[in-house]
């Protein structure tokens, strides 16, 4: 089985969806797989002798199902991400973590030790609260977590912290049944934590995968602009974060110290078709304001966004270096802004008839950048703000008012004889 396979649609592999046309199939909001459990009685029969509509007789979805029971509910992550998740995939990487081949330590390391309980959470707060928001609610439900007002206040972000701390990192069922005593909270039988290890894995791996496809199905590819300002959707990772891969949430947050056995734990999971691919590009966190003219230029990024926006032209956006924190860097970005600009008819040249050149602009040389803005202004944006047959109109026109008030003045004045 290959990695890709991960990303194939939950439907194809379990019927049309289609209902029976019953009294109980007529609101259309429930996951058209089920519909063979809400047949009117007088077809039901009928109903349960067709094969593709009786998917719980399918092995395989049986065996996703008994294996998430205690991670989230596996009809609502069905019928929220049958877009997204290939259940062949998802069975498979589970059933590693069922038999032993991919598990956390016996002592569950990622609870019991404070240490890397709170770099977990920090990993899982790395994501863009309004992504993160969405993961957890696919997971656990619960209208709470729909993102209700600004999801970037503190408030809210403390909240998503309570959430991961009270119920990702726990889970009441088992601490209930795994419990000493019920009046006396934290003493536990053999086996609670190597479970909740388990439960804790597959929520994490789960976690991730759903954001993944999430993000990457919805992102807007660069050859139409940039993600999450032309179009698409929100950054995946908040941009004060260090990490900006799927893989590297995974990496860090399964690290050897919580994992047991695992050498290239990536390696493990694309075999078993578990596949992660969402990298954040630096040129979608970059802040295109401008708050210094010349300072802000110098990188030559926003030079070539402006470019970009006046041509209608996202190649150039694909040559981009980012992120630019050298001179050779700036140096490279200002001439690929130069050969666009070059190749459109913009002069680089000034008033006076010296050549700019990429340099200028690194170096901060005032007289010549606002040449070249002019220049741009003039044969770019100008052309885009008023039609030339217009302004050469109303040139002629001013021009002949101007003329004819000339020849009334010298009627006025001419001698009189």
């Amino acid at each position: 089985m290959t990695g890709d396979s991960v990303g194939s649609d939950l439907r194809r592999e379990s019927g049309s969806g289609s209902g029976v046309g019953g009294k109980r199939d007529s609101t259309g909001s429930g996951v058209g797989v089920y519909a063979a459990w809400r047949c009117p009685k007088r077809i039901r029969d009928s109903a349960w002798r067709k094969e593709d509509a009786n998917v719980f007789l399918n092995s395989k979805f049986l065996a996703l199902r008994s294996s998430l029971k205690d991670v989230c509910s596996f009809d609502d992550l069905h019928q929220r991400m049958k877009l997204y998740l290939s259940s062949d995939s998802c069975k498979e990487t589970f059933n590693n973590i069922d038999e032993g081949r991919l598990k956390i330590k016996a002592h569950c390391p990622i609870v019991t030790d404070v240490g890397l309980k709170e770099k977990a959470s920090r990993i899982l707060m790395c994501y863009n609260p309004v992504w993160l928001r969405i993961g957890l609610y696919i997971i656990f439900g619960g209208d709470s977590l729909l993102p209700n007002g600004d999801v970037n206040s503190e408030k809210e972000v403390a909240f998503l912290k309570m959430v991961i701390e009270k119920q990702f990192f726990s889970h009441a069922g088992l601490a209930r049944v795994y419990a000493y005593n019920k009046l006396v909270e934290g003493l536990y039988r053999p086996g609670y934590f190597e479970t909740l290890g388990i439960v804790i894995l597959k929520r994490i791996l789960l976690l991730v995968l759903i954001l993944d496809r999430a993000k990457t199905q919805s992102s807007l590819p660069i050859k139409y602009g940039i993600d999450g300002l032309d179009g698409g959707s929100p950054l995946l990772f908040t941009l004060r974060s260090k990490i900006k891969s799927s893989c590297q949430v995974i990496n860090d947050f399964l690290s050897s110290e919580v994992m047991h056995g695992e050498g290239n734990l990536l390696a493990h999971l694309v075999i078993v078709g578990y596949k992660v691919s969402y990298q954040q590009s630096p040129l979608n966190e970059y802040d295109f304001r401008v708050t210094e003219l010349f300072e802000d230029l110098q990188d030559g990024v926003r030079l070539c966004r402006a470019v970009q926006l006046l041509q209608h032209d996202t190649s150039i956006l694909m040559k981009i270096v980012v992120p630019s924190d050298t001179r050779k860097k700036n140096v490279v970005n200002c001439g690929i802004a130069m050969q666009h600009l070059k190749q459109v008819g913009v002069p680089l040249f000034d008033e006076d008839g010296s050549i700019i050149v990429g340099e200028d602009i690194v170096s901060g040389d005032k007289e010549l950048t606002l040449s070249l803005l002019w220049n741009i202004f003039i044969h770019l944006q100008l052309p885009l703000l008023i039609k030339k047959t217009l302004l050469l109109e109303e040139i002629s026109r001013i021009r002949g008012v101007n003329e004819w008030k000339r020849d009334n003045e010298r009627e006025v004045h001419k001698p009189k004889h």
